[in-house]
């Protein structure tokens, strides 16, 4: 996300606590296979990054999507068919209840959202059976079929304000 900030910001001073820094799962894929794919496989598709991706994958990109912008951006391509890098949990959420493209998986996910298990919700469901939970987008979907609401960050906000 600091490459991303620098890169929106370039004057600014983009300060990172530990200076090798990243996220693992936008290391589940770099510019190479996102091009080899769209150039050999599937060269009528759009290719579309979640923001949560490095800058050598989102220059490669058609387009670079929030969890909460994505349905509108990917339902507004021409094509048919999208390539959704890296996050595999946020574009079966999209394949399967958001859009009617075709929406072709990278297998990549975030460590942090994938430790979240159907157990731990139901869990939590049982200890607090009068409280509303909300689960983010990029959670596995036997996650977010359990959750009250399925939340983009700044969606989460609102839910928790709303209930």
């Amino acid at each position: 996300m600091a490459e991303t900030a620098k890169i929106l910001n370039p004057e600014k001073i983009v300060l990172l606590p530990v200076k090798d820094a990243g996220c693992p799962m936008a290391d589940m894929i770099n510019c190479i296979p996102n091009r080899r794919l769209k150039e050999k496989s599937i060269p009528k598709a759009a290719v579309v990054s979640y923001v949560n991706s490095n800058a050598d994958v989102k220059a490669v990109s058609d387009v670079c999507v929030t969890s909460s912008n994505a349905v509108k951006i990917i339902n507004t391509l021409p094509q048919e068919e999208v390539i959704f890098v890296p996050d595999k949990n946020l574009a079966t959420l999209l394949h399967n209840t958001k859009t009617k493209k075709r929406i072709i998986i990278w297998p990549g996910f975030c460590c942090v959202h994938e430790k979240i298990t159907p157990e731990s919700v139901e869990k939590a469901k049982k200890t607090y059976p009068r409280r509303k939970g909300d689960g983010a987008s990029e959670c596995r979907a036997e996650v977010t079929k359990l959750a009250d609401a399925v939340c983009s960050t700044s969606q989460m906000i609102t839910f928790a304000k709303r209930i």
